[in-house]
């Protein structure tokens, strides 16, 4: 069932971003698995992109035991039009305070990729991203009570949910 509801849940959320405005800054499958471990370098994570799954339309890379990633893209196309993260619980941790900390760890790794790979140079605004985890990750309460946040900036939106225990972040051009 869970894995059901999060089948529906990427196509919707995919199904919007279908008619995105174009490529996401200049990312192709090509360069996406160096972008997401400099990004994840940036951001002191330690990630290492393995390839789990290609669709015609998305191609799926695990970046950890709780973190996965999905770039789509049109059937046959290289261009990376669409990003979304996935993070989950690690149930192997014996401690919930020690799963409680990776969630958020992983959930916060996975924001800053999503903006960086996106906005060039973005880590170097502190503001920009003090605002854009207060909503986008565990310091909005409104994710624990189901609600979808959006954060808008340089011309991509980003959009977070947890469905079923699961955090998902994704992107796209505006």
């Amino acid at each position: 069932m869970k894995k059901l509801f999060l089948t529906l849940a990427l196509v919707v959320c995919w199904a919007v971003t279908a008619f995105a405005a174009g490529q996401i800054n200049g990312l192709t499958l090509d360069n996406i698995e160096d972008k997401l471990v400099y990004q994840n370098t940036l951001n002191r994570g330690d990630w290492s992109p393995q390839l789990a799954k290609e669709d015609p339309a998305a191609t799926w890379y695990s970046l950890s035991p709780t973190t996965a990633v999905a770039a789509g893209h049109e059937a046959g196309a290289q261009k990376v039009n669409r990003i979304q993260f996935f993070v989950s619980k690690d149930e192997r941790i014996p401690s919930e305070d020690g799963r409680r900390m990776q969630f958020i760890n992983d959930i916060s790794y996975s924001a800053l990729t999503a903006a960086g790979l996106c906005i060039p140079k973005f880590d170097r605004d502190k503001k920009k991203v003090g605002q854009f985890l207060q909503i986008m990750t565990l310091e909005n309460s409104a994710l624990f009570r189901g609600e979808k946040t959006t954060f808008t900036a340089k011309g991509y939106q980003f959009t977070a949910a947890i469905i079923d225990g699961i955090y998902t972040i994704w992107a796209e051009k505006k």
